[in-house]
């Protein structure tokens, strides 16, 4: 007997990794600045603290989040899998400067501006 489930589109299943509009909209974040921090307000709807990863590489905050997965279901539009995205902060920024907190499905991470690192010009003798 053929499936007769489709998705919202109207096409079969088949179709989905054709049209993967929804993972286009996987940590959506509002950017927002004041005198003294950034915040970033990212879209994080049912997932838990435990599932979020934040980690500062070489001047990039990486957020990564982990979407539960439903084993046991016949039909399944939640997402599952991961998801990571990555935001160029700066080579000053340390994680002292970077502060989150997550409420009601959105993930609030502070950033304090700091300074540039200012380049030093050296001169090397030749020999």
């Amino acid at each position: 007997m053929k499936n007769t489930i489709s998705n919202r589109y109207g096409f079969d299943p088949f179709f989905d990794s054709f049209f993967p509009f929804e993972r286009n909209n996987l940590l959506t974040t509002n950017i927002k600045e004041t005198e003294k921090e950034f915040t970033l307000s990212i879209l994080v709807p049912g997932i838990k603290k435990d599932s979020i990863k934040m980690t500062l590489d070489d001047g990039n905050l990486i957020v990564s989040v982990t979407f539960d997965s439903f084993e046991d279901y016949y039909h399944i539009e939640s997402l599952t899998g991961s998801a990571e995205r990555s935001y160029y902060v700066g080579d000053a920024v340390s994680e002292e400067d970077i502060s989150a907190s997550l409420e009601n499905g959105i993930l609030n991470v502070k950033i304090k501006k700091v300074e540039p690192k200012e380049l030093t010009k050296k001169i090397i003798e030749i020999k």
